[in-house]
């Protein structure tokens, strides 16, 4: 018992506890119970649409991305429908857009202070509060912007052409799953491909 304690004393110190990866934690956190627990007390107009989408499969869905109602479809089939598994996805994708923002923050050396500032408004930005405290296809948007810029900040940093081709491949994937990535995709690829930056 007392080695125990000593270990979680050890643990707690001061500068374990304002580490970055401690201060991610916390984001992490505050997002899901964001996410969970939502202020609407229902099912959002859109979300119930989506769910009949699922129920009845196709490609040819004019009004959301191609791949779009499968992605429900799965996660009703492994977690059933509710307002939690629901809002699992948003969830997922909020906590995986503070991870990427935490890693850019890292590859364009910020202190801890930068890293507090962009968690916080990754976090709390109305837009972000706003989607992700309901299912609908937007979020996805979200984490596909963080990616591909994650992945330019490495191009511009190390100049490695490979980080490309992984620009390319979450370029199609996004494609299938969000269609306003394209507009985005477009504008600042073209910025990062001038002759200065080669």
């Amino acid at each position: 018992m007392k080695r125990i304690l000593i270990s979680v004393r050890s643990i707690c110190t001061k500068q374990n506890l304002l580490s970055p990866k401690a201060i991610l934690l916390y984001f992490i956190l505050l997002k899901l119970l964001i996410c969970f627990f939502p202020v609407n007390y229902d099912y959002f107009r859109d979300e119930l649409y989506y769910i009949a989408m699922s129920d009845r499969l196709d490609y040819g869905y004019v009004d959301v991305p191609p791949a779009a109602p499968f992605l429900l479809a799965a996660i009703k089939t492994v977690f059933g429908i509710s307002h939690y598994s629901l809002h699992l996805l948003t969830a997922a994708s909020g906590a995986l857009i503070l991870i990427i923002v935490y890693h850019i923050i890292k590859k364009l050396e910020g202190d801890r202070f930068s890293l507090v500032l962009a968690l916080s408004c990754t976090t709390l930005a109305p837009i972000y509060m706003a989607v992700e405290n309901m299912f609908t296809y937007d979020h996805l948007d979200k984490l596909w912007w963080a990616l591909l810029l994650y992945f330019m900040v490495c191009i511009i940093k190390t100049h490695n052409g490979k980080y490309w081709l992984y620009f390319g491949i979450t370029a199609g994937v996004a494609l299938m799953l969000s269609t306003p990535c394209l507009l985005n995709k477009i504008c600042p690829s073209w910025y990062v491909r001038r002759p200065i930056y080669r």
